[in-house]
């Protein structure tokens, strides 16, 4: 079964931020209380426009406060 973007959003940042793969991540979840730092948000945010042919600066990376929002980021693609 294909995963949908907002799967691959969230297996992004499990992976960026070292959580563990059932890691509950709600969309009002905040990067920070995931342990981001601006290294790991500019990072992820390679990472995504990687993943999905996004251009995303760092200002708006380091914008882009819970999963919710990196969830926009692509749906708004």
């Amino acid at each position: 079964m294909s995963k949908t973007p907002s799967d691959r959003i969230d297996q992004l940042i499990r992976t960026f931020f070292r959580l563990a793969p059932d890691t509950p991540l709600s969309p009002d979840r905040t990067v920070e209380s995931l342990g981001a730092n601006e290294w790991l948000i500019i990072d992820l945010a390679i990472a995504v426009e990687a993943e999905f042919g996004l251009e995303i600066s760092a200002e708006r990376a380091l914008a882009l406060q819970t999963v919710g929002d990196w969830h926009q980021v692509v749906q708004d693609k």
